[in-house]
């Protein structure tokens, strides 16, 4: 069961996906594999709506969180009023939308989304779509101050917490310490050794970067998939944590994602 998306989401919403890497037909054999999705063009589709794109590889391999705008050019204003950097100005991705690439007050690249034909990911919250995005961030404070001032999220009503919270009061992603992400990962010896290789995935100082969640049906069978496709799993595999079944991978180009099996009901 998916949330299926048909009109453009609140400003601040994580909305879109891309992935860059450097064979993209083995990123479609790999993710097809994975996920099952099919391959329009440039499109991620599964059941005929896209849900991400693929691209040749531009300034290195990683998926990049596209973020939902009302207008491009004054949200990328408010990015360098607030600290951060253009890396690609707004720019007119055909008739799709109006886009932009930009980093975080830390350095962490994220994009801007002004849906026009293509609103952004059309499912999401089931298996083989997008249910969630995650900034391990070393100065957490300066990471939710710069986004609370672009995207206008607003604090939490209690307690310490880094989630990013739209007016509306819905939660839309999580700044966390990249501790944190250790703890979960199992960083026992053997595990800070292999946190080391996945350096891009938990964010340490030479690697902050956002990290997309995939929901799945069955995390330990879809580790397995992976695995047999090309891409690596931490060595505890998928773990069982409050929220649901999480497991920490990348894909055969090393770029970082994680794999999720929600205990309720997607």
């Amino acid at each position: 069961m998916h949330d299926q998306v048909n009109a453009a989401p609140p400003e601040g919403t994580p909305s879109w996906l891309e992935l860059s890497v450097p064979d993209p037909e083995r990123a479609r054999t790999f993710y097809g594999t994975l996920f099952g999705w099919t391959f329009e063009d440039d499109l991620c589709l599964l059941d005929g709506l896209p849900v991400a794109a693929i691209r040749p590889l531009a300034d290195g391999p990683e998926w990049t969180v596209f973020f939902a705008t009302d207008d491009c050019d004054h949200t990328a204003e408010r990015v360098s009023a607030a600290g951060g950097r253009v890396v690609r100005p707004p720019h007119e991705a055909g008739e799709r939308g109006r886009a932009a690439v930009v980093t975080d007050v830390l350095g962490a690249r994220f994009g801007l989304w002004q849906g026009k034909e293509l609103v952004g990911t059309r499912l999401v919250n089931g298996p083989g779509t997008l249910i969630f995005n995650e900034l391990p961030a070393l100065e957490q404070e300066h990471a939710l101050a710069f986004y609370r001032t672009v995207f206008g999220y607003r604090p939490p009503r209690r307690g310490d917490t880094g989630d990013l919270i739209r007016p509306d009061g819905h939660t839309v992603a999580s700044i966390v310490f990249p501790e944190l992400l250790e703890e979960l990962d199992g960083a026992d010896e053997e595990g800070r050794r292999h946190l080391e290789e996945m350096r891009g995935s938990v964010g340490l100082p030479d690697g902050t970067a956002w990290l997309t969640y995939f929901a799945v049906e069955d995390a330990r069978k879809s580790v397995e998939l992976l695995a047999g496709s090309g891409g690596r799993a931490h060595p505890e595999g998928a773990q069982d944590l409050p929220w649901g079944r999480i497991a920490a991978v990348k894909d055969p180009f090393g770029v970082p994602f994680r794999l999720v099996e929600p205990w309720d009901v997607i």
